[in-house]
């Protein structure tokens, strides 16, 4: 039995397979840290308006939306989304935010053209005298 012949066709086989990993596993890292940045905005962006929107403990619906306008217009942490939805909505004391949005990549692997949506809700609440020092 002769078996002569190449084993570059193997090598650029294995070449290619291990440039695929490589590729596939950095965009999925660069997803999940995208993930991450847009959550972390959404639950900024929630703590922010729903602590500006509150009189008594409950939320304005109005003062909210504004108030989550005002903070992702100057907030330097959401300049590298490109935001698409915002939606907040309040169910009883508590407020909501939904954010969709998408992560401007820097290494071009085409995470960009995914939608993200992250959500993130806050309640108030009120101290025990006993804890407040009152």
């Amino acid at each position: 039995m002769n078996d002569q012949g190449s084993i570059t066709p193997l090598i650029a086989s294995y070449l290619a397979l291990m440039l695929l990993t490589a590729f596939g596993v950095t965009a999925v890292g660069l997803a999940m840290v995208a993930g991450n940045r847009i959550q972390g905005i959404v639950d900024y962006a929630i703590l922010y308006a729903h602590d500006r929107s509150t009189l008594a403990g409950v939320p304005t619906l109005t003062e909210l939306e504004r108030e989550v306008s005002h903070f992702l217009s100057g907030a330097q942490s959401a300049r590298g989304v490109e935001i698409v939805n915002v939606r907040t909505w309040i169910e009883g004391d508590e407020s909501h935010l939904r954010i969709c949005g998408r992560h401007q990549d820097l290494l071009g692997v085409g995470i960009g053209s995914v939608l993200i949506c992250k959500e993130a809700a806050a309640k108030s609440y009120e101290l025990p005298r006993s804890l407040s020092g009152a």
